[in-house]
């Protein structure tokens, strides 16, 4: 392109791309031209990233800090000696509910404790205010509270260990003949902003409270996420039998690359030794990405329910927002906004379904939502409450796509303007343009045409998809639950 043509002007919203790009062509022979304004835009961005996370990092410190002086005051109740064969659980905690309950390990840890193990859990991280109650509540539930192992040596450690990870990739890092600094320097001022501490506090902690314990089996998410590594990291470090096992506990759109591995990853200290998945279509699309076949097991879907419907047949809308941030606030703003043109007539109650580990207050805010539409819910119920009262759901970049499926719903994937991970439905058949992604605009179309004018043959084509969702999951029972146990 560079040679065929005289002029190229670049386009970029990000100001690291457009770095990258402005670096390596240089380096062509290309003679690049910036306007003033961008030398002042990265300078902003770099500096706002970096006050960013240098704020999250004083407050993450003020945490620990309220932690450790929690504990020190709550020394009466200190945890128990640990001894012999011990079974672990990283838990992920929700906002506003009460229950200390995991929504991916569901009933399992109760399952283990009554098949005679001893069983514990690992805060995943902390949702909740920290105060003396929450700490009681979490240790009358058998949570770990690892800063009561912890002295100012090992969070020093922590935090030397933090600090250092900024520096394991270094400058000057070639792709295919590609300088990748621009992009690195991103990720480090993202990494500035991530709760890395909390986790990094687990590998000390274990040393120290795993002294007269024989052996331990750790259950974790397989996401391959940063907050999994530092847990399997320690445990493989202890002079004891240890296992990790991670579990991939729901299908994922085929584009959701954070699954995808090179075949010398696996001798890593932070990788499971067994991946445990929810059935045939999981079991596919891992060894499809590089795991290891024979470390992985088929066990039960332990999110997954079906959902006894009412004789009344539900017509409701259900917005279902997913996890992660970005993708939230995208779908709910591009809703919001063409909410008019969207539901002109449709007869349709409107349920606006949080991800139960979202923070619904700062997704109101960013999208600018001061007054919700008459018509319209924001449900604190769980989904299968509501999915009993939904005939469609409309989402993006969510595993809760399944469980509308699975519970006799009509699901539309919208497009995302910026990933490519937008349609979960596109691991059980891309062909179908019943469960392809739509544009935004688009929508008004298909809720005519679900809700009247092709209704039946929406109705039949889901129901073939949800025959094929079935046949590739493993509903609990007493029987696989059995596979839990390595």
């Amino acid at each position: 392109i560079i040679k065929k043509k005289k002029n190229i002007l670049i386009v970029c919203e990000d100001i690291f791309l457009l770095n990258l790009l402005a670096k390596n062509l240089s380096k062509k022979n290309v003679y690049i031209k910036f306007h003033f304004l961008v030398h002042i835009l990265k300078f902003f961005e770099i500096f706002l990233l970096f006050l960013s996370g240098l704020y999250l990092q004083c407050k993450f410190l003020y945490d620990l800090i309220k932690l450790k002086v929690f504990c020190i005051f709550n020394q009466k109740k200190k945890q128990k000696e640990l001894l012999g064969n011990l079974v672990l659980f990283h838990h992920a905690l929700e906002f506003n509910v009460k229950s200390y309950s995991c929504r991916y390990f569901k009933q399992l840890p109760d399952w283990f404790k009554k098949n005679g193990k001893q069983v514990y859990k690992i805060p995943w991280f902390f949702n909740k205010k920290i105060s003396f109650k929450f700490l009681r509540d979490l240790k009358n539930n058998n949570f770990l509270i690892f800063d009561e192992w912890l002295n100012i040596t090992d969070y020093i450690y922590v935090y030397k260990t933090f600090f250092k990870s900024f520096f394991t990739i270094k400058k000057n890092t070639y792709i295919d003949n590609i300088n990748l600094d621009s992009l690195i320097l991103k990720e480090k001022l993202l990494h500035l902003q991530q709760p890395s501490v909390f986790f990094l506090r687990y590998i000390p902690a274990l040393k120290k409270m795993t002294k007269n314990v024989t052996s331990i089996t750790s259950y974790d998410h397989f996401e391959n996420m940063p907050f999994e590594h530092p847990l399997r990291f320690g445990l493989k470090q202890l002079n004891i039998k240890t296992k990790n096992v991670g579990f991939f506990h729901s299908l994922v759109s085929k584009n959701f690359f954070v699954y995808s591995h090179s075949k010398s990853e696996w001798q890593s200290k932070i990788k499971p030794e067994i991946v445990l998945c929810t059935g045939k279509l999981s079991k596919s699309f891992l060894i499809k990405n590089n795991i290891p076949k024979k470390i992985i097991r088929i066990a039960a879907a332990l999110r997954q329910n079906k959902i006894k419907k009412t004789k009344i047949k539900g017509k409701n809308i259900m917005i279902l927002l997913p996890l992660e941030k970005l993708s939230s606030i995208e779908l709910l703003s591009k809703i919001y906004l063409n909410r008019k043109k969207i539901f002109k007539d449709i007869n349709a109650k409107i349920v606006v379904k949080p991800h139960p580990l979202a923070n619904l207050t700062m997704l109101l805010k960013q999208t600018k939502i001061n007054k919700i539409p008459h018509n319209w819910i924001i449900s604190k119920k769980s989904i299968n409450q509501e999915l009993t009262k939904s005939f469609c759901c409309i989402t993006m970049s969510s595993a809760s796509a399944f469980d509308a499926i699975i519970n006799k719903n009509i699901v539309i994937s919208i497009k995302s303007d910026f990933d490519l991970y937008d349609n979960y439905l596109d691991i059980l058949d891309d062909k179908n343009s019943f469960i392809n992604s739509i544009e935004i605009d688009k929508l008004n179309n298909v809720l005519k045409n679900i809700y009247y004018l092709k209704n039946n043959e929406y109705i039949k084509s889901f129901k073939k998809i949800r025959k094929n969702l079935l046949g590739g999951l493993n509903f609990v029972n007493s029987s696989n639950l059995k596979s839990f146990i390595t």
